[in-house]
């Protein structure tokens, strides 16, 4: 099975402004994920699982 990386479900929500939105959070935090900076903040995991529909064990995942 193909690893799901978090762009991927981002990108199933919309772009990174809306998703930002949605995920009370900013697109600059957003990019930062996506590239790998930096990870979500462990309080923001349940809602951005939420967000993208998945659990936040499959949301960790995507960050590997």
């Amino acid at each position: 099975m193909a690893k799901v990386r978090f762009v991927d479900l981002r990108k199933k929500v919309g772009t990174q402004e809306e998703f930002a939105k949605k995920a009370g959070t900013s697109k600059y935090c957003v990019s930062k994920w996506e590239s790998g900076e930096n990870l979500p903040k462990t309080k923001q995991l349940r809602k951005i699982a939420k967000v993208c529909g998945v659990t936040v064990d499959e949301l960790l995942k995507s960050f590997e």
